[in-house]
C-alpha cells in the first residue's frame, strides 16, 4: 500500500510504480482495489501459482 516502500523493493523509481498500477487497473477494472475483487484475485493468483503452470515471457516492445 506504499508506492515508496514498493519502488524500494522492486528497484523502480516511484513513477514506474504508478504506471504499473494504471495499468492493472485497466486491465482488471476500476474496482480490482476493492476488498471483494482484491480477495478474488488473490485467490485466483495463488491457485494460479499452486498449478505449476509457468507465465510466457513478457513481449518485447
Amino acid at each position: 500500500m506504499s508506492p515508496a516502500r514498493t519502488k524500494d523493493d522492486l528497484h523502480v523509481h516511484v513513477n514506474t510504480v504508478a504506471q504499473r498500477l494504471d495499468r492493472v487497473g485497466r486491465l482488471l477494472g476500476d474496482d480490482w482495489q476493492s476488498p471483494q475483487r482484491a480477495l478474488e484475485i488473490q485467490l485466483a493468483l495463488r491457485l494460479h501459482r499452486l498449478s505449476g503452470v509457468t507465465p510466457p515471457p513478457p513481449a518485447q516492445a
